[in-house]
Parts: structure tokens; sequence; C-alpha cells
């Protein structure tokens, strides 16, 4: 019964999403710290009133990009959801994303606009030792009413190249499959530890960000991308941005208030203590890049982490206060 009343059912056309109101960013304030769902909508079917997201089911077009860009998955498609899309990509020798209106093969990966691919769906396919291709059709993409452009949209995709174990391809034009995958399979396989992991994160049974939402469901494969290649890396700020990758400072004159602990509704920040000290932390693959910690306390520094490593699945110490 929990789970009837927690999720919002929005009924518009064939579109069957849920919408977790209290994963909002918003939730229960006057003035609205994310606006990224509006922003994307172009027929203005989303709207904040009395600190709740709403959807005017008249003018929804079915589009999904809230789906796809909303950080904390407050609007949720189960179909959507990245575990689904790791049970095609596991099945598949090459694994080949496009557009709706691009689709050529039963097997493609669909997305409803490349502009909304995100390098974490990617990750899923380098996890499985999986090569990628990306299709697109410039006329199509040309007359599409979401008015795509692959250098503003996914231009870091050919970056991935330089990665170890990655593999993307972008073809256009006459479709053409590779026939057989360059890279290795992974001998262990990842699927059902990861599966399990995130269907229960899915499963929530209460409204606590700290307490429940913890690791970002498309971090896990990020994650697991750095456990198994440990190798340091360093990425161009374009990808590094596409990937969320932040870095944290704190300047001296912070007091350690707690303020943005309190604020940051994923709990990547935290303050540990012992007999002698107070000390303020940041876990990186927390965070989802609200900028809410920023904005809460002047001492606070925000940048573009480039570097990529193990160290970034530890938590970084950023300041520390003698008791």
């Amino acid at each position: 019964m929990w789970f009837s009343l927690l999720k919002k059912k929005i009924g518009v056309r064939n579109f069957q999403g849920v919408l977790f109101e209290e994963y909002c960013l918003n939730s229960n304030r006057t003035t609205p710290i994310c606006t990224t769902c509006i922003e994307l909508c172009q027929p203005g079917a989303l709207f904040f009133d009395n600190g709740k997201l709403n959807l005017d089911y008249s003018k929804c077009e079915n589009c999904k990009f809230c789906i796809y860009h909303c950080p904390t998955y407050a609007i949720h498609l189960e179909t959507d959801v990245i575990y689904k899309y790791e049970e095609k990509i596991k099945r598949s020798e090459v694994v080949c994303f496009t557009c709706d209106q691009n689709i050529k093969f039963e097997g493609d990966i669909t997305v409803p606009c490349l502009s909304i691919l995100s390098p974490e769906l990617l990750f899923v396919a380098f996890v499985h030792k999986k090569p990628v291709q990306i299709y697109l059709d410039k006329n199509t993409c040309k007359t599409c009413k979401n008015n795509w452009s692959m250098k503003k949209s996914i231009s870091y995709l050919q970056e991935l190249n330089y990665l170890s174990n990655c593999h993307v391809e972008i073809i256009n034009g006459q479709y053409e499959k590779m026939k057989e995958s360059p890279l290795k399979r992974r001998a262990i396989d990842l699927f059902d530890v990861i599966t399990r992991r995130l269907k229960k994160q899915t499963n929530l049974t209460s409204c606590s960000y700290n307490e429940n939402i913890g690791e970002i469901l498309n971090r896990t494969y990020l994650l697991e991308y750095l456990k198994i290649d440990q190798k340091e890396q360093y990425l161009s700020k374009k990808l590094a941005k596409a990937l969320k990758l932040v870095k944290i400072e704190v300047s001296d004159e912070c007091i350690l208030c707690g303020d943005c602990v309190e604020n940051c509704p994923v709990g990547a920040l935290s303050i540990t203590s012992n007999t002698k000290k107070e000390i303020l932390q940041f876990q990186m693959m927390k965070c989802i890049d609200c900028e809410i910690c920023k904005n809460t306390c002047l001492y606070i520094n925000r940048s573009t982490e480039t570097k990529l490593n193990e160290d970034l699945l530890k938590r970084k110490t950023l300041h520390e206060k003698l008791i």
C-alpha cells in the first residue's frame, strides 16, 4: 500500500511515468533551486506550484526528456531505468545506440533523442566489455523538432576512445554494424549483482535523501569501471562535465557549521568527529552536481574534476577543526 501512496502516476497518452515528489530537489521549497525539467519541457507541461512539481496533462508530448535529465530520478519510468537497458546490452555482441526515429534493428538500444544519451549509459556497455556504436541519420536529425546537434550534445563521445576498455564508433548514412567485438569479454558477469543492487535502491520505502538514495543509480557502472581499470586517466573538461565529476574545496574560514551537510540532498557531504577534531568529508560518487552546497556557503568552491582514478571512490577530507 505504501508504494501506491509514495508514487504519483502520470498518465499521458501512452506515457506511464511516476513522479516521486519527495525526491524532487524543490519539494516543499517556495523558490525552486533546480529547474532542469521545466527548462527542457518545450510545450511547458511541467511547472511548480506551492512547492510541488506539477504536470499539465493536456500539454505533455511524451518526449521523456524530463526523465533522462532529472538528477534525483524524481520523474521515473520503469522501462527506462538503467538496469533495463543493461538487460538489452548484455544480450548484444555490439551495442548500437540510436533514437526512436532511427531504429533499424530489434537489438538497437533506443533513447528518445541522442541529445539525452548520457555517458553513464555507455559505461554499462564498457563494464561488460562491449564495443559501442552511435547511429544517426543527419537528414532525420535536421527535420526533428528536438533540433538536435551532435556538436552541442554528444561531442564528448569520440573522446571516450582514449579511455581504457572503451570503444565508440559514430556511424551515419548506411547502417553497418560491427561483425564482432574487438574487445575481450569479461570473465566475471556483473549483471546479476548490479541489477539486484539497483532494484533494491529503486524500491525505496521512505523519502529521506541521505538515508535512501545513497549511491546514484547511474553512478554504479562508473564505479564498476573504476574498480576494473584502476589506471589514472585524464579527461577533457567537456567529458568530465558530462560525467558530472565534481571537485569541492573549502577555504580555511570554514567553521564547520554543518549547513552544507544539512542541505546536501544525497549525502555527498558529511561531518565526522573523534576525540580531537571534527572532519568535513566529500564523497564525489554521490554528488549530482546540483550546486546547492556552493549556493549555501561562501567558503565552498566547486569546479570540474578532470582526473579519473580509483581515488574518486574514496571519501575526501575537505576541512578539519580541533574540538
